[in-house]
C-alpha cells in the first residue's frame, strides 16, 4: 500500500502575479519518487505576462534511480489588435512523477506566434479579422539537449472572421 503527499502553494504577489511551490511524494516499500517544483506568473505593463516553471522528480525503484528536471517559459502579449506568444518547455524523458501528473515524458517542445486583428466598420457585415501564424516544434528530449534541431515542425496559419449578429467562422491552414 503506497503513501501519497501532495502539498500545493501559491501566494499572489503584486495585483495579477503568483508565485508557488509544489510537491509530490509517492512512498511503497523502500522504493519512492518525489517532485518538487517552483513556479511564477507575472504580469507587467498591463499587456504582459510570463510564466516559469522548474521542478525535479527524484525516484528510486530497486536499484534503479534517477534527479532529472521538467522546465517551461513563456512570455505572451495581449493586446486588442496585435499580440503574441513565445513558449519552450521540456520534460526529461527519464522524469517520473507518481501522483501521475505528466503525460508525456521525454519531450521538448516550443512554438512562436503573433496575430494581428483588423476591426471593420461600426454596423458592418464584418466585424473583425484575425491572422494567426505560429510556428510550432516539437524535438526528442534528449535530441534537444545534443542541439539537433525538431523531429516535427509545424506552421498553422490561423484565421479568425467575426460577423455581424455573433456568427464566427475560421479558415486554417496547416
Amino acid at each position: 500500500n503506497p503513501i501519497y503527499n501532495v502539498l500545493r502553494l501559491r501566494r499572489d504577489v503584486g495585483k495579477q502575479s503568483t508565485i508557488g511551490v509544489a510537491y509530490t511524494d509517492k512512498i511503497d516499500g523502500d522504493d519512492y519518487n518525489r517532485v518538487a517544483s517552483l513556479d511564477t506568473r507575472l504580469v507587467f505593463a498591463r499587456e504582459y505576462s510570463f510564466f516559469a516553471q522548474v521542478a525535479g522528480s527524484f525516484w528510486q525503484q530497486g536499484t534503479v534511480g534517477s534527479d532529472v528536471p521538467l522546465w517551461e517559459v513563456s512570455l505572451n502579449k495581449n493586446g486588442r489588435k496585435f499580440g503574441g506568444s513565445a513558449m519552450v518547455e521540456g520534460v526529461h524523458d527519464r522524469f517520473r512523477a507518481g501522483t501521475g501528473f505528466i503525460s508525456r515524458p521525454g519531450i521538448a517542445h516550443s512554438n512562436v506566434g503573433v496575430y494581428w486583428t483588423m476591426f471593420g466598420k461600426e454596423g458592418a457585415g464584418l466585424q473583425s479579422y484575425t491572422f494567426n501564424p505560429l510556428i510550432d516544434n516539437t524535438w526528442d528530449y534528449q535530441e534537444f539537449e545534443e542541439g539537433i534541431g525538431p523531429d516535427d515542425i509545424k506552421l498553422h496559419l490561423n484565421n479568425s472572421f467575426a460577423f455581424k449578429g455573433g456568427w464566427r467562422a475560421q479558415v486554417n491552414f496547416f
